[in-house]
């Protein structure tokens, strides 16, 4: 029983890692469009 719940934190974890990291990259992307347009 505590295994799956570690599981489900971690999976909860991984995804609002992944959210994180997706913002950052849109960032970046955006940063790089912006300096490329100049």
């Amino acid at each position: 029983m505590l295994s799956k719940n570690l599981k489900v934190s971690f999976i909860d974890f991984s995804i609002k890692l992944d959210e994180k990291t997706q913002v950052i990259y849109d960032r970046i992307t955006k940063l790089i469009n912006n300096s490329t347009n100049e």
